[in-house]
């Protein structure tokens, strides 16, 4: 396990002590080279505070990241804190990716929107 790794996950398990933490992780997310390091640091920066509006834009970036792994946390992150019309269309546009587990996960997401939207109606 790499250094950066070790700290976000730390970080997340601090919680909302580890609020000051989040432009820290938030970088790493976006500048990391390290698919391992954007997971660890996407993971801490949900852990802290999932309902951080100020991170949905970058969990919507991470939908099209490279590695399959941090896509599958985007999509669960994703489809729990963003818009739902926004969600469903990301979703959707996910369905259609290489990787089965992405494909999978999407899908999983799509039918809990579609349920959740249906008890609404």
């Amino acid at each position: 396990m790499n250094f950066r790794v070790a700290v976000a996950e730390q970080l997340g398990q601090m919680g909302e002590r580890a609020t000051p933490a989040i432009p820290v992780l938030q970088m790493a997310v976006d500048k990391s080279n390290n698919p391992e390091s954007r997971l660890a640091a996407l993971v801490a920066l949900i852990d802290i505070d999932p309902s951080v509006e100020e991170i949905l834009p970058l969990v919507h970036q991470c939908l099209d990241d490279p590695s399959p792994e941090v896509r599958i946390k985007a999509i669960s992150a994703w489809a729990e804190g963003a818009r739902e019309k926004e969600a469903i269309e990301a979703m959707e546009r996910l369905l259609v990716f290489p990787s089965a587990g992405v494909r999978a996960k999407a899908a999983e997401a799509l039918d809990r929107l579609r349920v959740s939207d249906d008890h609404r109606a």
